[in-house]
């Protein structure tokens, strides 16, 4: 899998500390060791690639395999989708036609508007919590992995199904949460099992989800 990486409006919200969302971007290639990441940001323009590996952590550095082609116009007509553009030339240049990808970006317009591969952030807030749980599920189903967690409460009891058909059980959501943590599950698995009444169990999901994030941060 190639990700290709944006970093104003993605690893930094828009105004904010520069790479202040890298911890929680490095976290999740450290639980997916088969990224291989390549930087789409304009950043390129202004430093090396080896430049640019300084910034991650020393054990990222060696998986940052390149940076994207500046595709550059004087005249109009302009390229339309450009960095979608840069993109289909790096992986054509590099033989990596049959390889899966994803792009981490916070500029619709860069990309068609039915780009299947395109993970969305919102300039301002950046790569947070929410984005990186939809960045990890995106990740599973191209892997093939169903680690789909379906919780339920009942009767001030809190279940969970994990995608192996077993039931856990606990009347704790932390404790229940630690135990999820231990199996190698993350807040993007689990899901709302209330199905006919989802504001019921919208808390635990809430809850679930808190802890999960907690646990991941304090394991860095």
């Amino acid at each position: 899998m190639i990700l290709f990486l944006d970093f104003d409006g993605v690893l930094h919200g828009l105004g904010q500390p520069v790479f202040e969302h890298l911890p929680r971007f490095e976290a999740i290639l450290h639980e997916f060791p088969h990224i291989e990441v390549v930087i789409s940001s304009s950043w390129r323009e202004k430093f090396s690639l080896d430049e640019m590996r300084e910034f991650f952590s020393e054990d990222v550095q060696p998986r940052i395999i390149g940076a994207t082609p500046v595709i550059a116009a004087k005249w109009p007509p302009y390229p339309r989708h450009i960095r979608h553009q840069e993109i289909q030339e790096f992986i054509v240049s590099q033989g990596f036609d049959t390889r899966p990808w994803l792009a981490l970006d916070d500029d619709m317009t860069l990309f068609p508007a039915d780009c299947p591969s395109l993970v969305l952030c919102e300039p301002v807030t950046g790569f947070d919590d929410e984005t990186a749980d939809v960045l990890r599920a995106r990740l599973n189903d191209s892997m093939g992995l169903d680690r789909r967690v379906t919780a339920y409460q009942v009767a001030g009891e809190v279940s969970v199904l994990l995608h192996t058909g077993e039931m856990l059980t606990d009347s704790d959501p932390e404790a229940l949460a630690e135990c999820l943590y231990e199996r190698g599950f993350r807040s993007g698995d689990v899901h709302n099992g209330q199905e006919r009444n989802p504001a019921q169990g919208a808390g635990l999901i809430v809850s679930l989800k808190r802890t999960l994030r907690q646990l991941a941060e304090v394991s860095r």
